[in-house]
């Protein structure tokens, strides 16, 4: 659209009116010619404003948009079956951990930052913990689980949750199917 705008206005303000061997048909032409350009020239350069002041708004609006959500997702998250519970902690200052509590009193724990968009959480995990009673042996981690949530017909202190990297419990109930989890 600038190579347009910037072209038409060249032409539209070229000094080479008619000259004296024009006729008066070619005259009226030309200075026809050059106001269309002229007149086109100005709505490119308004159509080309309207669009990057759009785009500008599109962008903002996304981003509050995006805020929001992050603040729907920070706290703690839980999903309990019988005596195993997962709990999902997400902090407002980008720390994140999951915490797998299974029914042989071994408790594991990913610890890492979050990143969050409109769909899913990207949760870059830095640590693995594991612990049994009195024992616990810490791992460093580097990868990504990309956990996908929705709102969507849940109240309030509710969330839909699915991840294929969450380990199954004892029960052989994948925690990758899609988990309520409710907000504590």
């Amino acid at each position: 659209i600038l190579t347009l705008v910037f072209s038409i206005s060249v032409f539209a303000n070229d000094d080479k009116l008619p000259t004296q061997n024009d006729t008066e048909s070619s005259k009226k032409i030309k200075k026809s010619a050059l106001k269309l350009f002229s007149e086109i020239g100005e709505a490119a350069s308004s159509i080309a404003d309207v669009v990057v002041s759009t785009t500008e708004q599109a962008k903002e609006d996304l981003t509050k948009k995006q805020k929001a959500q992050i603040q729907k997702c920070i706290g703690t998250w839980s999903f309990a079956l019988a005596n195993e519970s997962y709990v999902i902690k997400i902090k407002s200052n980008g720390e994140m951990q999951i915490i797998f509590h299974r029914e042989d009193n071994r408790k594991i724990t990913w610890s890492g930052t979050y990143k969050i968009d409109t769909l899913a959480i990207h949760f870059e995990i830095k640590e693995l913990k594991t612990s049994h009673f009195f024992s616990s042996q810490k791992q460093e981690q580097n990868h990504t689980w990309i956990i996908w949530y929705s709102f969507k017909n849940m109240p309030e202190n509710q969330i839909k949750i699915t991840c294929s990297d969450f380990p199954p419990n004892s029960y052989n109930i994948a925690a990758a199917k899609v988990t309520v989890y409710t907000k504590e």
